[in-house]
C-alpha cells in the first residue's frame, strides 16, 4: 500500500533481493490492479491480488482513509501467506475517549462528511 512514498523507495534500495510490489489508491472510479502512469492502483477494501500472495504487507497511514477498515483488514489477511506479517501504522490520539468516523461513502459513491474534513499531503 505504498509506491510513491519515501518508505517504499527506501525499502527497495535497502532490500534489493526482495520482490516489492507497490501500490497507491488512485480514486474510486479505478479498478484494482489497473496501472496508470506507472502507478499500480489498489483499493484496500478490494485488492486484486490472489489469496496468500505475500509474506509481508506494509501500510503506512492508509486505514484511516478507507470507508470500511474491517474490510481492508480482511483483505490484508486474505493476501498474506500463512505466517505472513502485516506492518500497519495509523495516527491516533491517546487523549480521545473514542474513535470518531469523519466521513462515509454513500451508495452513489459520494463522500458524505460527518465531521469537518481534514486534508493532508502524501506522505
Amino acid at each position: 500500500m505504498e509506491q510513491v512514498t519515501p518508505f517504499y523507495a527506501w525499502a527497495c534500495r535497502t532490500f534489493p533481493w526482495a520482490s516489492w510490489t507497490g501500490s497507491e489508491f488512485l480514486g474510486p472510479g479505478v479498478s484494482s490492479g489497473t496501472i496508470h502512469e506507472g502507478i499500480l492502483h489498489e483499493d484496500a477494501e478490494c485488492l486484486s491480488f490472489a489469496s496468500a500472495s505475500f509474506d509481508l504487507l506494509v501500510s503506512c497511514d492508509v486505514l484511516e482513509h478507507v470507508d470500511q477498515p474491517a474490510r481492508a483488514l480482511a483483505e490484508i489477511g486474505r493476501v498474506l501467506k500463512p505466517g505472513g506479517t502485516a506492518i500497519l501504522s495509523f495516527p491516533m490520539d491517546p487523549h480521545l475517549d473514542a474513535n470518531r468516523r469523519r466521513a462515509e461513502v454513500t451508495m452513489t459513491g459520494d463522500v458524505k462528511h460527518l465531521q469537518p474534513p481534514i486534508y493532508h499531503r502524501n506522505p
